[in-house]
């Protein structure tokens, strides 16, 4: 008996560990996909540690006779970690493993959003830019090289775009103030755009009055 466990509780544990490495490596040779992964490394430690508490873990009781007093006596083994029994710690691993695959199945199923939405919105945010409007698909084609610019997408060398409308050619020449169809206002260094962009953007500079 110790402090934090009894009987064999602590190979709850071991048989963890055992389930996690060995779904590990059957995830690899199937080649099962990033999005299930985590599933059937939990399963993996579900079972295993199932196992261990029907067999190895599960509650023993041993009867005899007491020759003396002609009585029964009982003696009860029982296996816990942290006063928990081991059948209850494999519970709640067949419960966690139940709840990753109803989520990992939901989110399979889930409608379609952009995947980089959160970090470009964070990254712009961090720049001082906005990230792009989620307004209709608008011609990257510029209708016109003149100031304000109808609204267009622009390209950032990274490949993002934004839909916004150039105001105004800010005096230093290699930044411009930009709005979206909400009305946002920000500005974008010419350096961050795309190079067809940039070239679209030194030909409405040079039309531009001086400052």
């Amino acid at each position: 008996m110790f402090i934090i466990w009894s009987g064999n509780g602590i190979l709850v544990i071991v048989a963890a560990l055992l389930g996690a490495w060995g779904a590990h490596h059957l995830t690899e040779i199937l080649h099962v996909s990033e999005h299930y992964k985590i599933v059937v490394v939990a399963w993996g430690i579900a079972l295993t540690t199932l196992l261990y508490a029907k067999t190895i873990g599960r509650t023993t009781y041993q009867e005899w006779i007491d020759p003396h007093t002609r009585q029964k006596v009982a003696q009860v083994r029982r296996h816990s970690l942290f006063f928990f029994p081991v059948f209850g710690w494999a519970v709640l691993c067949l419960l966690i493993a139940g709840a990753l695959t109803g989520l990992a199945i939901f989110t399979a199923f889930a409608p379609d959003e952009p995947a980089s939405l959160a970090e470009t919105e964070q990254t712009d945010s961090a720049a001082g830019t906005e990230p792009e409007a989620s307004s209709p698909p608008v011609s990257s084609a510029p209708a016109a090289s003149t100031l304000p610019t109808e609204l267009r997408t622009w390209t950032s060398s990274d490949g993002r775009t934004i839909e916004a409308r150039l105001l105004r050619i800010l005096p230093d020449r290699i930044s411009g103030e930009f709005v979206r169809s909400d009305g946002q206002a920000f500005t974008i260094e010419k350096a961050r755009l795309s190079a067809d962009d940039q070239a679209f953007f030194d030909q409405l500079a040079d039309q531009a009055p001086p400052p």
